[in-house]
């Protein structure tokens, strides 16, 4: 503040020489979730900011923040249409193709996997079916399983193979981003 207390906002050199800038403020623009941006007002003369025009700046730096968030909210929204859209679509198709009453079981269950796959766009996929009478786990279907990889999808006990058996055996999904760096299974991979 100077002597009439207002205040005066500088900054270093810069962007602030290269374009004369002798006063600016600065403002942090934040929704009640996150830290968005900030806004700049610039002065190529000496200018002491008035309380009334540091109000007036700020909120017209919530507004900011406020259409920022609103902005990403809708891309959010758009985005995870897009993917269910997507993701009906192809339920849709594998609905189509699974209810030709002349398909056989295994045939139904490569259709439900691929869907899957290509709707989520992951590398592969598999699907195993738990024996009615015991707690093995075999094979049912498969997309893009290495020939090496598949002994080790043979017979699968509950609670003795990774994350699969894991599954199996507390009867629970599990989402794993990156298994190097997930805490249950780091030291498993």
């Amino acid at each position: 503040s100077d002597r009439h207390g207002k205040l005066k906002i500088t900054a270093p050199a810069g962007f602030l020489q290269r374009e004369a800038i002798q006063s600016f403020i600065g403002i942090r623009l934040e929704t009640q979730a996150e830290w968005v941006g900030a806004l700049f007002v610039n002065f190529r003369s000496e200018h002491y900011f008035t309380e009334d025009e540091i109000l007036a700046i700020q909120a017209f730096a919530t507004q900011a923040a406020i259409a920022i968030d609103k902005n990403r909210l809708v891309d959010r929204v758009q985005s995870l249409y897009a993917s269910q859209l997507l993701a009906l679509r192809g339920l849709r198709r594998a609905e189509q193709k699974v209810s030709n009453p002349d398909r056989d079981q295994d045939e139904v269950w490569q259709i439900i996997l691929q869907a899957a796959v290509d709707v989520s766009g992951a590398d592969r996929g598999w699907f195993l079916v738990k024996d009615e009478n015991s707690t093995e786990l075999t094979l049912g279907a498969k997309v893009k399983i290495p020939p090496a990889s598949l002994a080790a999808f043979a017979q699968i006990r509950q609670g003795k193979q990774g994350i699969t058996g894991w599954v199996a055996e507390h009867c629970r999904s599990v989402r794993v981003g990156d298994v190097k760096k997930d805490r249950l299974w780091a030291n498993r991979y």
